[in-house]
């Protein structure tokens, strides 16, 4: 079984957690769990990103079809009429959202990921990170990622033929596998720190409550390790439980 050790976000704003645009989502039992980013710049992408994640524990196949229903649904949740125009001029600009989104198969033992945007999947064994996705370098952060969005024009990417190809990925998991799942500020610092520092990955292998994570997270930021926004972080771990 792929049980979750860790979960936990430190808004940008402290003061002002509800405003969080990050998501995580967790059925353990389905073993199905996702990340979720919202554009800051865009309106509402918060409820955007955590209706994503939660769509994903509902239904793991992301195709255009999926996409497509979920922005009905978006929509359906406002009354235009009771909007402000900017309220509504907003919503028609749309809203966008990474989706980082795992899930176990328990058969093959392997974990199926797919990843839309700049959030960070890492493969953990023995201590060391064998494989990331879908960056390998702190640079690939800085590119202008692909975001899904509540604008239907903005989506045609996932029915390109190479979709899959391009934004999934598998890995085989083994006794004491350890996957990182994280958004991007958090994502970028760790590859970029760890090329300096191994023990950096060792941080995130160790933190064991929502406070510890929170110091971590306040640190970086005042020592400019680590930009000021919302920052998640979900460790799953596979194997026999010590």
């Amino acid at each position: 079984m792929l049980r979750v050790e860790f979960h936990a976000s430190v808004p940008k704003e402290l003061e002002q957690p509800e405003l969080n645009e990050d998501a995580l989502a967790i059925d353990e039992a389905a073993g199905r769990f996702a990340v979720s980013d919202g554009a800051s710049t865009a309106y509402d992408s918060r409820i955007w990103a955590n209706m994503l994640t939660a769509r994903f524990l509902q239904s793991p196949v992301v195709n255009h079809e999926w996409v497509t229903a979920l922005i009905r649904e978006y929509r359906a949740s406002y009354d235009f009429d009771q909007l402000s125009w900017i309220q509504q001029s907003g919503i028609e600009q749309g809203a966008f959202a990474t989706l980082l989104a795992a899930e176990f198969q328990p058969e093959r033992v392997e974990l199926e990921l797919l990843c839309v945007g700049d959030s960070l999947a890492v493969l953990v064994e023995n201590g060391t990170a064998l494989k990331t996705f879908p960056y390998s370098h702190a640079e690939q952060f800085d590119v202008d990622p692909t975001l899904l969005s509540t604008r239907s024009d903005a989506n045609e990417f996932i029915t390109a033929s190479q979709f899959y190809s391009q934004h999934s990925t598998t890995w085989s998991l083994h006794n004491n596998s350890v996957v990182l799942l994280m958004t991007d500020a958090l994502g970028k610092w760790l590859l970029e720190a760890s090329v300096k520092d191994h023990s950096t990955l060792q941080q995130l292998l160790t933190i064991g409550s929502e406070e510890e994570f929170k110091q971590l997270v306040m640190t970086l930021r005042e020592t400019k390790q680590i930009k000021v926004d919302d920052t998640t972080l979900v460790r799953l771990a596979f194997g026999v439980k010590v």
